[in-house]
């Protein structure tokens, strides 16, 4: 009888949980406006606060939908947001003689928003998966840069990496202890043994190794990028594909990391929710 009665209290309290994530989905934060002041503080206001739901409904959108389902949209002439939200707060505001700036949160309304993709036949996701702990690898010009402070593509994942999205990520902090508990070569060479090790030292079960290498090219002039993704799991390494292929390559004149650190973190959120 006792085994029964914690058994539910651990599927209660998981789902407590779970719930709990789902929740924070729905809340956009950092959303920005910018207009022209016209010299009507209330009209500007108001102005920003339509601009904001659309901002804000278009960014939950793409958190929770995949791109065919985002597609269907388009045959919405108007879509009423703001009978979809919860709640908003002007988190900051700045108002000058020409400009007139505002930074908006905006909390949806759970329930809302599901019926409404529920009624229009849209499928949405909202399943917050575990954390995955991440390995940045960036290799530039044949140095290996992972726990070092001038690892830039560790930075700009970061940075890109939307912590009230679906897909969580943990990033390990760059320091010396990191560095002597496992290096590049090791994970790029798929040493098991050190990877779960490192694993375990962080309370993690799964790792997802995104490897930039960039070289230059003196015959065209241009920075060769390479990225590609893997997940490292119980079941060994599996090969993510980034837009239906093993790697994305492109070249360019300069470093374009930050840029492909925005593409890979949107499709590792697709390939989240095709999971």
């Amino acid at each position: 009888m006792k085994k029964i009665i914690l058994k539910v209290l651990l599927i209660n309290l998981c789902f407590f949980f779970n719930a709990e994530a789902d929740v924070s989905i729905y809340t956009v934060k950092d959303n920005q406006v910018f207009l022209q002041n016209d010299g009507n503080v209330l009209k500007l206001r108001e102005k920003a606060k339509k601009l904001a739901f659309d901002n804000a409904f278009n960014i939950l959108v793409k958190k929770i939908l995949e791109p065919s389902e985002i597609r269907k949209l388009e045959r919405f002439e108007k879509i009423d947001i703001s009978s979809l939200i919860k709640d908003f707060k002007i988190v900051e505001e700045k108002i000058t003689d020409i400009n007139y700036s505002a930074n908006i949160l905006v909390n949806f309304n759970p329930d809302q928003v599901l019926n409404f993709f529920d009624s229009s036949k849209i499928k949405s996701k909202v399943l917050v998966s575990e954390e995955y702990l991440v390995f940045p690898i960036f290799k530039k010009f044949n140095t290996f840069y992972l726990w070092e402070n001038d690892n830039i593509w560790y930075d700009y994942l970061l940075d890109e990496y939307d912590e009230l999205g679906l897909l969580k990520l943990y990033f390990p902090k760059k320091n010396h202890i990191n560095k002597i508990q496992i290096s590049p070569k090791q994970i790029l060479k798929q040493d098991d043994e050190s990877i779960r090790n490192f694993l375990i030292k962080k309370n993690k079960r799964k790792a997802l190794i995104i490897f930039l290498e960039e070289n230059y090219n003196l015959e065209i002039n241009k920075v060769n990028s390479t990225v590609s993704a893997m997940l490292f799991s119980d079941k060994g390494f599996e090969t993510i594909k980034l837009f239906q292929n093993d790697v994305y390559k492109e070249n360019s004149k300069l470093s374009n990391a930050k840029l492909l650190s925005k593409i890979i973190i949107n499709e590792l959120d697709v390939w989240w929710k095709k999971q």
